[in-house]
């Protein structure tokens, strides 16, 4: 047994829009020009954690030339290497300290169980 839907119209709206030309967005910075930022962000997190470079890359599963390189900023750091480790939470901070328009709180919660 089989179903069809009606044909319907396109909507108003979007008939208007018919006439634009759509291209993809693009970021006021390119790629190599974030780097360094993103570079920065990622050694402060590992200085926050108390780590080495050797200890963030055994951490990271990935060679100490390698942490060195994204510090540097000469390759992209593999932010999902990052988001599923200690350094989460850090290099989230940092990278928010960065943007222009980001104020950072840090609260700190007592709790006492028994």
């Amino acid at each position: 047994m089989s179903h069809s839907l009606p044909h319907t119209a396109t909507a108003a709206p979007l008939s208007r829009l018919e006439h634009l030309r759509l291209s993809p967005a693009k970021a006021n910075l390119s790629n190599r020009e974030n780097r360094p930022l993103v570079g920065a962000a990622f050694s402060r997190a590992i200085q926050f954690r108390g780590l080495s470079i050797k200890e963030a890359a055994a951490l990271l599963d990935v060679e100490p030339a390698q942490v060195s390189r994204w510090i540097a900023g000469t390759e992209n750091v593999q932010i999902d290497r990052i988001y599923t480790t200690t350094l989460h939470g850090p290099f989230a901070i940092e990278i928010a300290r960065d943007a222009d328009a980001c104020t950072v709180e840090t609260t700190v919660t007592y709790r006492v169980t028994r």
